[in-house]
């Protein structure tokens, strides 16, 4: 186990600065996922702290030691690609033993490993297999022993359960968070899936474009975005998004809907604010209660099991809303929704940062 530090970490290709300057630090037994959309340059981060990609500027800690330049080999982490990499030609146990033989180690100890490493994936029985005989998710219990049979400090992982089916993604999902707690090996985890990030993660780190958004645990992230851009990327369905006008009281909707400030919370009049509120915060209620009531016909309806996803509007503005399965229907009118101003987010109109 070790921390890493990344310090002020950057990489340019010609004239594209694909990574920003960044600074993460990473405790000792960690899982700390890196999530953004294709292209905002996670994927060159964790390549840079692999050794396969040279950094433009800023050091990489592993532990407290320098490892900026030094070769992949030399820097103790072992990397999950997204493809698997498995040699066709081997066997399950050549495979998951050929960078120990490479590395000099005596035959019964790699052996040893290989046999420990394959009993902590349940992968005994498929030793003498080659990869063309394994099912998807088997491959990936592969790839992931390879690394795990080499004991490193760092585990870092690209992307591994992309070319997996949905069901296959969810069982590997909970394998690799199971595998990695019981061996309390600090991982750096690559993907653009926000469901994985929450689902996985000590702490997120969001990027766009090159650069950090904000660094947080998975509910704080998604409870507490520190922008438009997160709030609208992590969470599914997106968080509701209302432009608005500060007033004195609240802000103005399209429309002269005035919907108030959360509690303690105020923006200078006339200022351009959005106002956002995740599905789950506004409910159908027919009712006079406490909070902010409209009145909306149902655009659109989504039955996803357990929940629905319904499509109302406020003040001229879609808004999906996460009801009880069976509540409402596309084509209903005029129905009574209810949401509670305190779970309203107000992000500048400017830059879009969380006020």
């Amino acid at each position: 186990m070790a921390s890493l530090s990344l310090v002020e970490l950057s990489k340019r290709f010609g004239s594209v600065q694909a990574v920003q300057p960044s600074s993460i630090e990473v405790q000792d037994g960690e899982f700390l996922v890196l999530v953004g959309p294709s292209g905002c340059g996670k994927s060159t981060l964790l390549r840079m702290i692999a050794g396969l990609e040279t950094a433009s500027s800023g050091r990489i800690l592993l532990d407290g030691r320098d490892v900026t330049d030094l070769a992949p080999r030399d820097r103790d982490m072992a990397m999950v690609f997204q493809d698997y990499a498995l040699y066709p030609h081997m066997s399950v146990a050549e495979n998951l033993g050929f960078a120990l033989r490479m590395q000099g180690l005596p035959r019964e100890q790699v052996a040893s490993r290989v046999r420990d490493t394959a009993e902590l994936l349940e992968l005994g029985a498929l030793l003498e297999r080659r990869p063309r005989a394994l099912s998807g998710g088997q491959r990936q219990r592969v790839a992931l022993g390879r690394a795990l049979v080499r004991q490193p400090s760092l585990f870092l992982f690209d992307e591994p359960l992309s070319n997996l089916d949905a069901k296959l993604r969810g069982d590997m999902r909970l394998e690799i968070r199971s595998l990695q707690r019981r061996t309390r090996t600090t991982s750096v985890y690559v993907t653009h899936d926000q469901v994985e990030a929450m689902t996985m993660a000590d702490r997120i780190v969001v990027l766009r474009d090159g650069r950090i958004q904000q660094i947080g645990r998975p509910m704080e992230v998604y409870q507490r975005p520190a922008n438009v851009f997160v709030a609208t990327f992590i969470g599914s369905p997106p968080m509701n998004l209302l432009p608005g006008m500060a007033e004195e009281h609240g802000a103005a909707l399209p429309s002269r809907v005035v919907l108030p400030w959360p509690r303690g919370r105020s923006v200078r009049a006339g200022t351009a604010v959005t106002l956002g509120i995740r599905a789950e915060h506004v409910l159908p209620d027919d009712h006079p209660g406490p909070g902010f009531a409209f009145r909306s016909d149902v655009q659109h309806v989504e039955d996803h099991g357990a929940d629905t996803m319904a499509v109302v509007a406020l003040a001229g503005c879609r808004m999906t809303v996460r009801v009880p399965p069976g509540r409402l229907r596309a084509g209903d009118r005029d129905v009574g929704f209810r949401l509670d101003p305190e779970h309203l987010h107000v992000f500048a109109g400017n830059d879009g940062a969380a006020v």
